[in-house]
């Protein structure tokens, strides 16, 4: 699950996602679906993917951070219960709940 969205940040940093393909492909003399585009300029657009790289690199670091790979197994388990090889298995719905009387 966060390996997945670690690889797509990946793959979204090294090269444009869809939708910026569109507009890069769509954007002429300044003008993209009618509007306008300032700063098209060559610097401003390597300013912008300079920063767009830096953002998504921190996402990924951020991430990261949050999900240590070495507690990949931990976040696993929590999510997926059967892969943790606990015997217990969650009540049905509806079905009768055991209660106990502690003195």
């Amino acid at each position: 699950m966060v390996q997945a969205l670690v690889a797509a940040l990946t793959q979204l940093k090294d090269s444009p996602g869809p939708e910026e393909k569109l507009f890069n492909e769509g954007v002429a003399d300044g003008v993209f679906k009618n509007g306008t585009v300032t700063q098209t300029d060559q610097k401003f657009v390597h300013a912008f993917k300079a920063v767009r790289e830096q953002y998504i690199q921190h996402l990924i670091d951020a991430l990261k951070g949050r999900f240590p790979e070495n507690d990949m197994d931990i976040l696993n388990c929590f999510v997926h219960r059967a892969r943790c090889g606990t015997s217990q298995q969650r009540p049905r719905s509806g079905a009768p709940r055991r209660s106990a009387i502690i003195p």
